[in-house]
């Protein structure tokens, strides 16, 4: 039988602002200039869009575009210092380079107030696919599921899990359960469906049930997973995982009490932080929008497998969640 660990304490989220002025700070107008020139197979990649994003917000939907002209060059002003990656988006191509963000690569840059960055020339190649269907244990099509993928560095450890940004969408099974990822940039890539419990992270379900991890071809472990090869323009197909039957997600309930006056509290939300293996709270969160009853009662439904703190979450609470 699973079992769901928790903090027995109610906690009251402060208000922080924190994180969010990082975030400004590094979209704020500058003095800076970067510029250069997109290539595809030494020609100039016309029409191609440069993004310039801010590594304390790698995931900025604000991030500072700018589309190539004719001749391959774009150009940036009003650049605020700071690191940036910047990278070339075209759909189904990468930017070979040493960039994070998720895996389009591109490059990495340092800018000074009032710098003048000349000739950060990107070029972009046909990224790969990795394609396949996912099947319950009755050979029915898994809808809606998201696949992820761990690319492996040289030595074979994991760089990053990659399900999220502008491939979020195409690693979602449709309605045969088929999946196709593709501008994927050259490398190994392991290939999993499935909840695996994460320290730190904060999930609930929005159904009763989940699908534990699986990895291709059909083993639970990472370490006996098969690596996926992914080359320039390359497909790899028929990468199809089998899931086991789902197991149930669990139920917390509680009440919610004001620690000085031994009074309940109603309408406030009630939300499950995820923990650090040292058990301390990692700043995720996340909640169905549970709210305390007259007498403080809550009910939280669907949450998945860990370890996590209940907090009482204020309606002016601004921070991040999950």
């Amino acid at each position: 039988m699973l079992k769901l660990s928790f903090v027995l304490s109610i906690l009251f989220l402060p208000i922080t602002l924190h994180s969010i002025q990082a975030q400004v700070a590094g979209t704020k107008a500058g003095t800076a200039t970067v510029s250069g020139r997109v290539t595809l197979k030494g020609e100039p990649a016309r029409g191609v869009m440069v993004i310039l994003q801010a590594q304390n917000n790698p995931v900025a939907s604000n991030s500072p575009r700018a589309k190539v002209d004719d001749s391959g060059r774009y150009n940036f002003t009003g650049v605020a210092a700071g690191m940036y990656s910047i990278s070339a988006l075209a759909p189904g191509y990468v930017s070979p380079g040493d960039g994070p963000i998720g895996f389009r690569g591109g490059q990495t840059i340092n800018v000074a107030e009032g710098e003048k960055i000349e000739n950060i020339d990107l070029e972009i190649k046909r990224g790969g696919v990795i394609a396949g269907r996912v099947t319950d244990s009755q050979n029915r099509p898994v809808i809606e599921e998201t696949v992820t993928l761990i690319k492996l560095d040289r030595n074979n450890r994991p760089q990053n899990y990659f399900s999220y940004g502008p491939y979020f969408d195409m690693s979602r099974t449709d309605d045969r359960g088929f999946y196709r990822i593709y501008g994927l940039p050259e490398g190994r890539f392991l290939v999993s469906v499935g909840y695996a419990e994460t320290p730190g992270s904060a999930r609930i379900a929005s159904s009763r049930e989940f699908y534990p991890r699986v990895f291709y071809p059909n083993v639970s472990s990472e370490s006996e997973a098969k690596a996926i090869e992914v080359s320039e323009g390359s497909e790899a197909n028929d990468v199809d995982i089998t899931l086991p039957d789902p197991k149930q997600t669990r139920e917390v309930y509680g009440r919610v009490v004001d620690a000085g006056a031994g009074q309940p509290v109603a309408g406030v939300e009630v939300v499950v932080g995820g923990l650090t293996r040292e058990g301390k709270y990692a700043g995720e969160w996340a909640g169905s929008g549970a709210r305390s009853g007259p007498n403080g009662e809550f009910r939280l439904f669907g949450v998945l497998p860990g370890r996590y703190a209940l907090l009482a979450r204020p309606d002016d609470f601004i921070g991040g969640g999950g």
